[in-house]
């Protein structure tokens, strides 16, 4: 990429494979990994609250160019910030466990609602969600 690239993690409809993904063509897939937090069901959207204290919440490492990422930015709008996340990849030959693993700074957009009426996911993979449900398309989130 001849401009500036940004390493983001996406964690929901942005997915390969989940009813967004089209927003991603151009950008470069690197890895799996996840965060840790809290992933909730709005509609047919999630939402992350990051926590220190809570799960894992899975998802997926891209790089983007700054013009894709002014792109997300618009698309995702104003129920979310984009702010900085530890990524884990959960692979290292030195890990203990999947916490130890390697670990890189990425933009996250991260959920600025009130949660106490969402429905809290778990498992933390919004995959569940989507490959259970019909597809819908979602201009935002």
């Amino acid at each position: 990429m001849s401009e500036e690239a940004h390493l983001v993690f996406v964690y929901g409809t942005l997915r390969r494979g989940a009813s967004n993904a089209f927003r991603m063509e151009g950008a470069e897939w690197l890895y799996p990994g996840f965060v840790k937090g809290r992933l909730y069901k709005v509609d047919w959207y999630p939402a992350v609250v990051l926590d220190e204290t809570g799960g894992k919440v899975e998802g997926e490492l891209w790089r983007v160019s700054e013009d894709q990422l002014r792109e997300l930015d618009a698309f995702e709008g104003d129920e979310y910030r984009r702010t900085k996340v530890t990524v884990f990849s959960g692979h290292s030959a030195r890990a203990v466990n999947e916490w130890d693993g390697d670990q890189t700074e990425a933009w996250i957009w991260e959920w600025k609602g009130e949660v106490d009426s969402l429905e809290w996911m778990e498992s933390g993979n919004w995959m569940h969600f989507e490959t259970t449900e019909p597809r819908k398309f979602h201009d935002g989130g």
